[in-house]
């Protein structure tokens, strides 16, 4: 490989023996950096039958959840909803670092209290978005990402939605 370093003799063996295990010498850019799990890579999951199943399911619930979610939208929630799907879109480009990995800004939360299940389109859109211009994510897991950011966003909303109506003001600051 590039990246092996020089070979020394092993301790106590003849001059032209060099060590079992090469030492590996990294550049800067070859250093091991942060990973984000914001996104489950294109092919991972590709290459099992388990991993087919699990991304034909995760297709099909998007599917039938950006199904639901247009009927939520009419003329006046249009703007909301893709302001938010902008929002996300910036948001989730924007990592935390967070011990050995970094975490991105997903907004679910936010995107669940004032969208529901018009959270599924507007993800949709931003993560295809995504795949095509940062290739994060790909066509085969599109279907699966969505699911796993948009279903926390319907189910945000289904657990606040009561608060958020409240009026109760700290109620809703809280949610």
């Amino acid at each position: 490989p590039d990246n092996v370093g020089p070979q020394f003799p092993a301790p106590g063996q003849p001059e032209g023996s060099v060590l079992q295990y090469p030492i590996r010498c990294y550049s800067a850019a070859a250093a091991p950096r942060r990973t984000s799990i914001m996104h489950i890579y294109e092919g991972i999951l590709a290459g099992t039958a388990h991993g087919r199943e699990i991304l034909l399911v995760g297709a099909a619930l998007t599917a039938a959840g950006t199904a639901v979610g247009p009927r939520q939208i009419d003329y006046a929630r249009a703007p909301r909803v893709a302001v938010l799907s902008a929002a996300f879109f910036v948001a989730s480009l924007i990592h935390v670092p967070l011990g050995p990995a970094s975490e991105p800004l997903v907004l679910c939360g936010l995107l669940g209290l004032v969208l529901g299940w018009a959270a599924f389109p507007a993800v949709l859109v931003a993560l295809t978005l995504q795949a095509v211009f940062f290739s994060f994510g790909g066509p085969t897991t599109l279907g699966l990402n969505t699911l796993n950011m948009a279903l926390p966003a319907v189910v945000c909303y289904y657990l606040f939605r009561g608060a958020v109506r409240s009026d109760n003001e700290a109620v809703v600051f809280a949610a």
